[in-house]
């Protein structure tokens, strides 16, 4: 948009033949005007001001052009930037920009060169013509930086879908006795789960859900899966290994964020028929509490002892 506005003004400038002309528009607050593109002999590109200040500020608040033909007869004219750039302001014209009655900043004109320098009617009603082609034009172009904005962070949210679901383990053969799912709401999720194959042969296992949603939480969820994999194929004991856990998290958790967690480990079934034997017990912590969970009947519901 910086060169659009850039060959606007001028274009602008030669159009209405004078000395300078820029282009304010409004921050996204709507409170403050900053010149993003100015022509002539100065540069007060970068310039900002309060919505309600000077010549610019009244165009806004009255919605109409103001011609002012003497700025020294103006109260609302300040000396200020001729006094730091050593330019001399005569005359302005200033019309607002304003598209499906939103307010997008303003045009300003300054010291007409030909006759006796001074605007008349003529030239305002001409700027408020081109007044409305920039108006089209910066909507446009917001518009479009909006979209392409939109495209950048889908992609970004693509990416992170991808990775985190990465980071959850790869369907196993169907006679391994753990399988799991994850269906996010949204584009990224705080839940997960994992399980893995230690090296005496049982099976560890953890499931989780990270409080709140978005972003944040996926990324907590990241580090938690992560922590809990690297750990989890050393610290054997379940309590120990969440304990760590949560000494890691809270040294860097933020903004009230938690994480609730089961872990276990279990033998795994010697043959696809068999679950692991009723007396085998697995043990897990949810929420910093130790609870006890065993296999009840082979319809293999893991029923967990409440706290």
């Amino acid at each position: 948009m910086s060169q659009t506005l850039a060959n606007a003004v001028q274009q602008i400038m030669s159009y209405m033949d004078t000395e300078a002309s820029s282009i304010f528009l409004l921050d996204a607050a709507g409170e403050t005007l900053t010149c993003l593109a100015c022509a002539g002999p100065v540069s007060i590109k970068g310039l900002t001001i309060a919505r309600n200040q000077g010549i610019v500020g009244r165009a806004l608040a009255e919605n109409a052009v103001q011609m002012v033909r003497d700025v020294s007869a103006d109260g609302d004219f300040s000396t200020a930037v001729d006094d730091r750039t050593g330019f001399t302001t005569r005359s302005i014209l200033c019309a607002p920009l304003m598209v499906k009655g939103r307010m997008l900043g303003a045009l300003e004109v300054i010291n007409k060169r030909k006759g006796d320098g001074l605007f008349d009617p003529a030239d305002k009603r001409f700027l408020q013509v081109l007044a409305g082609m920039v108006s089209l034009a910066v909507h446009n172009a917001q518009m479009t930086e909006a979209l392409v904005e939109q495209e950048r962070m889908r992609r970004e949210l693509d990416l992170a879908r991808e990775i985190q679901r990465n980071l959850l383990p790869d369907q196993p053969a169907d006679d391994f006795p753990i399988h799991g799912l994850n269906l996010s709401a949204l584009e990224v999720s705080g839940d997960f789960y994992d399980f893995f194959t230690l090296a005496d042969g049982r099976i560890a296992w953890g499931l989780g859900d990270v409080s709140g949603k978005g972003m944040n939480s996926a990324m907590l969820m990241a580090k938690t899966i992560s922590l809990f994999r690297c750990l989890g194929k050393t610290v054997h004991d379940s309590a120990q290994l969440l304990a760590i856990l949560n000494d890691e998290l809270a040294e860097t958790a933020s903004r009230g964020m938690f994480v609730t967690m089961a872990a276990g480990s279990a033998t795994r079934p010697m043959a696809k028929s068999c679950l692991p034997t009723p007396d085998i017990s697995r043990r897990s912590i949810a929420a910093g509490r130790e609870r006890i969970a065993s296999l009840k009947n082979p319809r293999r519901r893991l029923a967990f002892c409440r706290a």
